[in-house]
């Protein structure tokens, strides 16, 4: 039962850098015919984070809020960085993510043949 006057409400302001990337190991160079390649790239992750900033912006609690639990700030920063946060930071930089990809095992492949004709795929 709500009661008035007796919610919490808080807003955290909060900035980090996202590690994001793929498992090396599960990307697949297949021979598709001579110097062609098809690079296979598996679904990008969320590595892990750095450089982690919070700040409680505001902290608005009714005046009867006192018979309701308070809200753990800790609870909400791991919510915040193990939620759905990381698969739309995937999501916003999928695009530089590919071009990276690409740009990296292109860079391999062609300093060992520098003829070769390069397929990505992502998973």
């Amino acid at each position: 039962m709500q009661v008035p006057g007796s919610a919490r409400t808080q807003f955290i302001q909060y900035d980090y850098k996202a590690k994001l990337g793929i498992e090396g190991k599960d990307v697949r160079i297949e021979e598709t015919g001579e110097n062609a390649y098809k690079i296979a790239v598996p679904a990008f992750i969320f590595i892990g984070h750095s450089d982690e900033h919070f700040e409680k912006v505001i902290d608005d609690n009714g005046l009867l809020s006192w018979v309701t639990d308070e809200i753990d700030p800790a609870q909400r920063i791991t919510e915040i960085l193990q939620g759905g946060e990381q698969e739309k930071n995937i999501a916003d930089n999928r695009e530089l993510l590919q071009d990276q990809a690409r740009q990296f095992y292109t860079d391999i492949i062609t300093a060992i043949e520098p003829t070769a004709q390069l397929e990505f795929s992502f998973a």
